[in-house]
């Protein structure tokens, strides 16, 4: 079985996949079950054992390994750039010979397979790798042509995405899982499945070059319903290639006529005439067209009515591409005048609360439910982002409508949830330094740890502090999803005998400690690793603990609550610095005076300051190299180690750490300066952290 040969033809996303596991089938052709995403690289095994059917091990994201029965995955790569695209058309149960004419007859190079759910996909490869957002745009001036009302998703479901800032882009299942008795298999023209190999000689024949993809027109878009709605809704070209249902010739008709009217101006009525024979059947085989009487019912319903495009008609919402039809000239967002405000395209992530992206004249904002249903908040918020104010639309209820029953959904990576974000901000709130245990302190906003494991806070105070992290979320429904989190509860707290505060109790092991040793496991298989989550990750490891100690110090000697919590800032930094330290010296440290490995980090492929610099500062050639080389486990380290060391120099991480070093050093001994004791036990206090920063070992 060539599994290389396959895996290279889906090629897409390699820091993540999708997985599936099965459940039962439901009796009609449905295999039941739940999909995940997990945040690791997939394996040339996991391939390979899917081609056979056979369940492979996945590490959960709280890493648990368990077993699971498909691969799926995300066409785009880390540079937004992919390979192939795929059509979702679950709803669709054409005859074989039906779909196979019309795939011919619109001059459209797809291959279609049968899906998991017993659907439809259809895909287009590619003989290089092109922009997301030119696969996708091409697969949407293609979709409409099947007639179906609900086609679940194209695929890529991005436009690009951001691997830092969380986006991990939507994955679907891949086809011939068990390939030789699979039921996700290309589909013959006879509608009898092809094996691996037979999709294999169809694949080199029917993928095409990017050129070829960039002049891609279906019949659609360059025949003759094409020429007679020029500039309009892409939905009337495909209603009048396939025609128009008896029962539904009028209402379509009206639909069309604000087209017309609005294409042709003074000769409309005329105009109207000639689609009527042009694209609908008459009530006899030797007639064309709806009678006279009932075309002229329709033209002076428009006369009385300008009516909007109804988008949610059934005839018209089975063939709607609301992202080409928004830009289109007489389409549903520019319809009127130029310099009116176009909205769209619509998506919304699928997490809680639901977040939307919404296009204002070509420019994408980022809205929460209660901004996108009120024009002025929506407005607002494109100002902040976009630095221009949209104009003013008299419409917005009716196109925000619109453009929801087409809006393409986001599966959300479980890191860009907005709970896993508070959660994160917590545990910045709880663990900073205007941290305290002096009960009385928390009427002024400082988070109190007091009792054993837990930390209690007020509301209004830990509200403001989102606010300046960026937080949108409003506070009714912030304080929802607090109330919902794991580790979280909410408690009348006992200042004094006299004053009582609602306060939110937090559970420290929960929030802090298991995910920072779990982060510490995760980075070394994780390839999407940030410079602030690794700081952060080695803040909460180890520089915490150091500074922890030294305020114990403080507070057994009865130091003022001022100066005990810049002992802490002054261990903090000096701790990151010590970690930073010690990555260096693991690559850079003299291999007598160490007393460990040198290389050990490069050997367990973690992903340090030092890789984290190499890869932002390197080109694409060397950055490709270095990830390749921290996914590779040989059995003789040595060329790897002083690969890797070369890169780390030669693209400028060896003095960016040196840097950091110096530099959180630097930070520690500024705090120093500023502690209300002699001068004597502050030099006490520097040569600590020399003896910690100075070192060799």
């Amino acid at each position: 079985m060539d599994t290389e040969r396959f895996r290279n033809i889906f090629a897409g996303l390699e820091e993540r996949f999708g997985y599936h596991i099965a459940n039962y089938d439901s009796g009609n052709g449905k295999k039941s079950g739940d999909s995940f995403t997990s945040n690791y690289p997939h394996t040339l095994e996991m391939w390979q054992l899917h081609l056979e059917g056979k369940k492979f091990k996945v590490k959960t994201q709280k890493g648990r390994i368990i077993e699971a029965d498909s691969l799926g995955l995300c066409p785009i790569n880390n540079q937004s750039k992919c390979q192939w695209g795929a059509i979702d058309l679950d709803n669709y149960q054409p005859s074989f010979p039906e779909l196979f004419k019309k795939l011919k007859s619109l001059n459209v190079p797809c291959i279609p397979f049968r899906s998991k759910s017993g659907g439809i996909h259809l895909y287009i490869f590619t003989t290089e790798y092109v922009a997301a957002m030119l696969m996708r745009e091409k697969l949407h001036s293609i979709k409409n042509i099947f007639g179906v009302e609900k086609p679940d998703k194209i695929f890529p479901v991005q436009k690009y995405l951001n691997l830092e800032k969380g986006s991990a882009g939507s994955w679907i299942n891949l086809p011939y899982y068990n390939a030789a008795k699979t039921e996700r298999y290309m589909i013959k023209e006879n509608g009898e499945p092809a094996t691996l190999e037979e999709f294999f000689k169809v694949y080199e024949k029917s993928k095409i070059t990017p050129t070829q993809l960039k002049k891609l027109k279906s019949n659609i878009d360059e025949g003759e319903s094409g020429e007679w709605f020029k500039d309009g809704p892409p939905c009337f070209q495909a209603v009048a290639t396939f025609g128009v249902e008896k029962g539904d010739r009028n209402e379509t008709l009206l639909d069309m006529t604000r087209y017309i009217k609005m294409r042709y101006h003074d000769t409309w009525e005329d105009k109207v005439g000639d689609y009527n024979k042009k694209f609908f059947k008459g009530d006899t085989a030797d007639k064309k067209g709806l009678p006279y009487t009932q075309a002229n019912s329709v033209i002076q319903s428009r006369k009385k009515k300008d009516y909007q495009y109804r988008c949610d008609k059934p005839w018209l919402k089975k063939n709607c591409d609301s992202e080409k039809c928004i830009l289109r000239k007489f389409g549903i967002g520019n319809s009127k005048t130029s310099g009116q405000l176009i909205l769209g395209p619509l998506s919304y992530v699928k997490s809680t609360p639901k977040i939307w992206y919404l296009g204002f004249n070509g420019d994408e904002v980022r809205l929460y439910s209660k901004e996108l249903v009120r024009q002025d908040l929506a407005r607002e918020s494109a100002t902040e982002q976009t630095g221009t104010t949209p104009p003013r639309t008299k419409n917005w209820d009716e196109q925000i409508r619109l453009l929801q029953v087409k809006a393409t959904p986001i599966d959300a990576p479980e890191e860009s949830q907005p709970v896993t974000q508070l959660k994160a901000l917590i545990q910045t709130f709880c663990f900073n330094l205007r941290k305290t245990n002096n009960k009385k302190q928390i009427l002024f906003g400082r988070p109190y740890h007091g009792e054993e494991g837990k930390v209690k806070f007020t509301f209004d105070p830990f509200y403001k502090f989102l606010r300046t992290n960026d937080w949108e979320i409003t506070k009714d429904l912030t304080h929802q999803m607090l109330k919902k989190m794991d580790g979280l509860s909410r408690d009348k707290f006992h200042v004094d005998e006299n004053i009582k505060k609602w306060v939110y109790v937090v559970d420290i092991k929960t929030i802090k400690r298991e995910t920072v040793q779990q982060d510490d496991m995760d980075f070394e298989t994780r390839n999407n690793v940030t410079i602030p989550e690794y700081l952060q990750m080695i803040e909460y490891k180890t520089a915490v603990l150091i500074a922890a100690a030294m305020q114990m110090g403080a507070i057994v000697a009865n130091a003022p609550q001022d100066d005990q919590n810049k002992i802490y800032n002054f261990g903090k930094n000096l701790g990151i610095a010590f970690q930073l330290q010690d990555d260096y010296l693991d690559v850079f440290g003299n291999t007598k005076t160490f007393g460990k490995q040198i290389g050990g980090d490069i050997i367990e492929n973690k992903k340090t300051y030092l890789y984290l610099k190499a890869i932002a500062f390197s080109s694409a050639e060397d950055k490709k190299e270095l990830q390749h080389l921290f996914n590779q486990s040989p059995k003789d380290n040595t060329t790897k180690i002083e690969t890797v060391k070369q890169l780390f120099i030669t693209s400028g991480a060896q003095e960016a750490t040196k840097k950091a070093i110096a530099d959180y050093t630097t930070k520690a001994y500024l705090v120093l300066e500023t502690l209300n004791i002699s001068e004597e036990k502050k030099m006490v206090l520097k040569q600590f952290g020399e003896q910690l920063m100075y070192r060799t070992v």
